[in-house]
């Protein structure tokens, strides 16, 4: 079973074919569906967050800033039996103008939200936007250097390179004995590997609707880092 799904998985993120390439361009095409139903969305959560938005610090491994499709928030967080509770601190690593964040408190998800983001400028566009509201945090900085160790629930839409995405994964692995019930969501997994080629992680592949793959990776206790397995 798990090799068929790591199978699936390395399918998904072959690349596509010009049908599969037009087919999704005109989906989100400026004036396709799923933006409009973003735009929409957007609207009602009070603040525009459209658009991509190129990477000033490529040299620190960041890629472009491209916030998730509210299609693919309510099916991730709804429909794939995560148990988020009201507990649960949640940390959007790559928060950009903060469009997870709202659909969190939207939801009522957690007790804390966290949004970590490297752009000065997105993450000041989401402090002015949550600024009133108590139990979310915004913070302007590297993720793995900032990382909140109180955090259970740690979201990422492919927001930087391989190396980074290892860096991640060894602190929350050497912060095990500080942390509890780690999980890690990782959509447009383009470095799944670093999660699927440590046995430390438990992993599973999540529904999302969308052409991108994502997975669910649990932290086990008591595990080494990457480069140690």
């Amino acid at each position: 079973m798990i090799k068929n799904w790591l199978y699936q998985l390395k399918k998904k993120l072959r690349p596509r074919s010009r049908f599969q390439e037009a087919f999704f361009a005109l989906k989100h095409s400026k004036f396709g569906f799923i933006p409009l139903q973003n735009f929409i969305f957007d609207l009602r959560e009070g603040h525009l967050c459209g658009g991509i938005i190129q990477t000033r610090f490529r040299d620190a491994g960041a890629y472009q800033i491209q916030h998730t499709d509210y299609r693919c928030l309510d099916e991730i967080f709804l429909n794939n039996g995560l148990d988020i509770n009201k507990d649960d601190v949640l940390v959007d690593i790559g928060c950009g103008k903060g469009r997870v964040i709202s659909f969190w408190a939207r939801r009522k998800f957690g007790r804390k939200l966290v949004g970590i983001e490297l752009d000065p400028d997105a993450a000041q566009v989401s402090f002015k936007r949550f600024k009133s509201t108590s139990h979310v945090y915004i913070i302007n900085g590297d993720a793995v250097e900032n990382m909140p160790l109180d955090g259970t629930v740690f979201y990422l839409w492919n927001p930087f390179n391989e190396a980074v995405v290892q860096r991640f994964a060894d602190k929350l692995i050497a912060s095990a004995g500080q942390m509890s019930n780690v999980r890690v969501i990782y959509n447009n997994c383009r470095h799944a590997e670093v999660f699927t080629s440590n046995p430390v992680w438990e992993t599973r592949p999540l529904s999302n609707k969308d052409i991108y793959p994502a997975i669910l990776a649990t932290l086990k206790c008591g595990g080494k880092s990457g480069g140690d397995s």
